[in-house]
């Protein structure tokens, strides 16, 4: 039985549709190659499956099968090809005020700043 020390974590066939929502929210005319895809594919995995998890330990291990299975299928390091700048990468498609771009977040500094101003602006 789960307790509050070992959860117990449950998912369904609703949560992997969300990855391939996140997915198919990618413009094919800003995404070059397998890199982004992939980077993308990462960040989605981790929004919906590892941000349920409650322990760094678990979120930890979460983090070695996704690169586990981006080295066995797609050759890839997971450090080198889903992160940015040492962190794990975010998409938002608010950061383009012309254009509403499901994109990465490159300077976090400026992500923080643009949520502190929108939700100045909701207060």
């Amino acid at each position: 039985m789960p307790t509050p020390a070992k959860s117990h974590y449950v998912y369904n066939m609703r949560d992997i549709a969300k990855v391939f929502q996140g997915l198919y929210q990618a413009d094919k005319n800003f995404y070059e190659g397998k890199e982004h895809i992939i980077k993308l594919w990462a960040h989605e995995v981790l929004r919906v499956f590892a941000d349920r998890l409650n322990s760094l330990a678990d979120r930890d291990l979460f983090k070695s099968f996704v690169n586990q299975e981006m080295e066995n299928v797609f050759q890839m390091n997971y450090v080198e090809h889903a992160t940015t700048n040492g962190e794990d990468s975010i998409f938002v498609d608010f950061m383009n005020e012309n254009m509403k771009i499901y994109e990465a977040v490159i300077d976090f500094p400026a992500l923080r700043l643009h949520l502190n101003e929108q939700l100045a602006q909701y207060n």
